[in-house]
């Protein structure tokens, strides 16, 4: 905000009481979280010491000590989705003229990074999860949609 860093807690907040218990501290640059039947996962745009790489996360919800599923390498993490088995993270990698978005899957329990797609001078957006693909939007860096281009992408699941 402003051109500084944001940081943050990850707060949980029980429904009867509204009672909060903090879950983590001094999350960097958060970008979305998504919850599962047990854990938290979200992306933190830069590390600890507010420069790439950033990192997709999760933590139980009952709390502990989060671990890093994926670092983001110079990839600035935009969006994440999830699935049974992975998470679909979009993201731009360069800057200016020579930027990309890139879309990638990473099993949920963190390893190797596979890239989906890439486009230069784009900006890949939100990402959601379908049953059979994975739909991505696009955000044009050079200003207006060229003509005929679609603004939402999809990718088929691998069976």
């Amino acid at each position: 905000v402003n051109n500084k860093i944001v940081t943050g807690p990850l707060v949980s907040i029980a429904k009867q009481s509204g009672a909060p218990t903090l879950l983590w501290q001094d999350l960097h640059e958060p970008a979305g979280i998504v919850a599962d039947a047990t854990s938290l996962f979200w992306l933190e745009q830069v590390n600890d010491t507010f420069s790439f790489p950033g990192r997709l996360r999760v933590v139980p919800k009952g709390g502990g000590t989060p671990t890093d599923v994926a670092s983001t390498a110079d990839v600035l993490p935009i969006h994440f989705a999830l699935d049974e088995s992975y998470a679909y993270m979009t993201g731009l990698e360069g800057t200016g003229a020579d930027s990309h978005g890139v879309l990638w899957r990473i099993a949920r329990s963190g390893g190797t990074v596979n890239e989906l797609a890439r486009a230069n001078g784009v900006v890949y957006e939100s990402v959601v999860n379908a049953p059979t693909a994975i739909y991505f939007t696009i955000g044009w860096s050079a200003g207006t949609q060229p003509a005929g281009a679609a603004s939402i992408r999809k990718v088929c699941k691998q069976p």
